[in-house]
């Protein structure tokens, strides 16, 4: 959704005439978008794999953890840098990390980073849902339709029990 939006944005001109140029542009920019984030995820992850699994960093759980949070926002701010998704490069480090890195870890650094991980996980969340609930009552609804609403809630609920 995030490259989506980046690409409709890029594209978004009031004076701009939809064609079939303009489209297949928009489309092949999401395209690129998409395959480059991943592949700086994936690449940083395989990386950072390699360098844990190569190296004696493992002495050292403390330093072993905090790099790994700095790596992480490398990968983050790698992607934003080169102007592709760094939600989604960092998505998908966390799933290379997750497969191979995990294995290669102190038990002590296993631990902590866990702990870390699931607690700012949290943390995020209840900013998020705190920052929605606000902006209801802070917010301009002069298009606001109920039917909306109420079919989003639906959608909601629908996609949890799926889940």
């Amino acid at each position: 959704a995030i490259v989506l939006f980046k690409t409709v944005h890029k594209y978004y001109n009031q004076e701009v005439i939809l064609d079939g140029s303009v489209i297949a542009a928009a489309l092949f920019s999401f395209i690129t978008m998409t395959v480059l984030s991943i592949l700086v995820g994936v690449l940083l992850g395989l990386l950072v794999s390699y360098i844990y699994k190569h190296t004696s960093i493992s002495e050292f759980p403390k330093l072993e953890a905090s790099l790994l949070y700095l790596f992480c926002y490398l990968c983050y701010a790698t992607a934003e840098a080169f102007g592709l998704s760094g939600i989604m490069a960092l998505f998908f480090n966390g799933v290379v990390l997750s497969h191979y890195n995990s294995y290669n870890l102190s038990t002590t650094a296993q631990t902590t980073t866990e702990q870390f991980f699931a607690t700012v996980a949290v943390t995020m969340e209840s900013i998020v849902f705190l920052y929605m609930g606000l902006s209801v009552f802070t917010g301009r609804f002069e298009n606001w339709d109920i039917m909306f609403s109420l079919l989003g809630l639906l959608f909601c609920l629908i996609a949890r029990a799926l889940n």
